[in-house]
């Protein structure tokens, strides 16, 4: 049977589900798979479509070295679209009309001891939002379609706000955090505040959304931030260089990567795998969950005896594991206790950037 192009992507994606993957080698359909995988009745698909699987291959293969290409600076004239984790971000918030602070990042606190130069201060911290486009972006929006929009650089005037005890200062960042941004407007979408509580000690406070920001970023900034005030104080002149491309220009790239071939032959995939999965998890609680979420949470630590964290290392290498493979197997067994459910599907954070760009 000759299939079409839809019918030899489901073809590919049936397979791989079954642990059979397909490549080209010189030209030539090859196969990797389990011995009892493979039947008669599949290799003679595979013999008859043969030239069609190898041509989608290749095209796929293809478009998949594109990805790996360099991002390039963008043209002046170009909209920039929002990514995927933005788009989802600026929709939560327009659902909850501007009115949630459950993305604000955590807020960067750091104790300053000494003598403060807010002046200098100020400077390095427009010289680091002036390199940094992302960080002067607001998103407008045209016809329901959400943009990303780079505001010109503006000097940013920091203050000391006198407090008189540290339990004071906490208080307002407590507050601080819980303060909602707007993306509906171009107000910055960062905040940044500075305490003193004594003559030589200083607390420093940025919030920032999550929408401009990660996890990953934060070092990043501090450390170019810190970098900017010692050149300042000390009179250094040396700057550092200029961008080679903005948040933007991957933004662009990214849009691009989300049409090409590879990239939708995944997302078949993983929508058809895990389309019958429960929707919710039936954990056991003391009350009745509530209709609407308050993004109340907590954190819990728990630390694991010396001797035992040696015996799960040697069982993860003999076992070729890795230590978060091994701690999310007993995540899974755990909630299997509680709930009962074999199906289960748990989402973790990643940090993986695979473009040196980024």
């Amino acid at each position: 049977m000759n299939l079409n192009t839809e019918e030899i992507e489901t073809l590919i994606a049936d397979l791989e589900e079954s642990d059979i993957r397909l490549s080209v080698l010189e030209d030539q359909l090859r196969y990797d798979a389990p011995p009892e995988k493979i039947t008669n009745e599949l290799l003679k698909l595979l013999k008859t479509n043969k030239q069609s699987l190898i041509n989608y291959i290749k095209t796929s293969d293809q478009e998949a070295n594109d990805y790996k290409n360099s991002i390039n600076p963008r043209r002046s004239d170009e909209t920039v679209p929002l990514t995927n984790d933005q788009m989802r971000l600026w929709f939560l918030d327009s659902l909850e009309t501007g009115s949630s602070f459950a993305y604000n990042m955590p807020p960067v606190v750091l104790r300053l001891i000494g003598s403060l130069d807010t002046v200098a201060l100020s400077e390095a911290f427009t010289q680091l939002v002036a390199r940094h486009e992302i960080l002067r972006t607001s998103f407008r929006n045209k016809d329901g379609h959400p943009f990303q929009y780079v505001n010109e650089p503006m000097p940013i005037k920091l203050a000391i706000e006198e407090r008189k005890s540290e339990e004071e200062v906490y208080k307002d960042i407590t507050k601080e955090a819980k303060h909602p941004f707007s993306l509906s407007n171009d107000q910055s979408l960062f905040r940044v505040r500075i305490f003193q509580v004594s003559k030589s000690s200083y607390i420093f406070c940025l919030t920032i959304h999550h929408i401009i920001c990660d996890g990953w970023s934060i070092g990043i900034l501090v450390r170019e931030l810190s970098q900017n005030y010692l050149n300042i104080v000390q009179a250094n002149k040396r700057s550092n260089p200029k961008l080679r491309i903005q948040y933007g220009d991957y933004a662009i790239w990214y849009s691009n990567y989300l049409k090409n071939k590879k990239f939708l032959e995944t997302k078949k995939f993983w929508k058809k795998y895990l389309k019958d999965y429960p929707q919710t998890l039936s954990l056991p609680t003391d009350f009745v969950r509530q209709g609407q979420s308050d993004f109340r949470g907590n954190t819990e630590y728990s630390f694991i005896p010396v001797n035992l964290t040696s015996e799960i290392k040697k069982l993860c290498l003999s076992q070729n594991l890795t230590e978060y493979m091994f701690l999310l197997a007993g995540y899974f067994i755990l909630l299997h206790r509680f709930t009962g459910d074999k199906d289960l599907v748990i989402g973790t954070p990643v940090s993986v950037r695979p473009k040196t760009e980024t």
